[in-house]
């Protein structure tokens, strides 16, 4: 079961919908909103609630252990962002910064990352 634990989180203003974005890493955009993280880009945290729309309020999970979405099988090491936001195991050039807790064995399944500092795999 995916748990959160001693998380640190801070709100920031979303930069569009990202209701459908739950547990998937987030980045800020050029304004400094909130919006979805992009293959092997830099993340800021994992988002914690549903803003349906640009302006409210995105609460970004920066530190501690976290649920997320994946977007494949994982169940070790360290993993970084897919072009929809979910975890995936890092490929060369990408950035890293989330090691897995908990597992999964599909896409699309919540499982559990503990969020690390982040650094881009050689």
């Amino acid at each position: 079961m995916a748990v959160d634990q001693r998380t640190e989180n801070f709100t920031y203003p979303s930069g569009a919908d990202l209701s459908a974005s739950q547990f998937c890493f987030v980045k800020f955009d050029a304004s400094n909103n909130v919006v979805l993280c992009g293959d092997g880009q830099a993340y800021i945290g994992v988002l914690q609630n549903k803003p349906t729309a640009a302006d409210q309020a995105a609460v970004v999970c920066v530190s501690g252990q976290t649920k997320m979405k994946f977007g494949g099988s994982a169940t070790t090491g360290l993993v970084g962002s897919d072009s929809t936001g979910r975890a995936v195991t890092a490929a060369s050039g990408d950035y890293q910064g989330a090691r897995v807790i908990e597992g999964v064995g599909a896409a699309n399944r919540i499982g559990s990352v503990l969020l690390l500092p982040l650094a881009k795999t050689l």
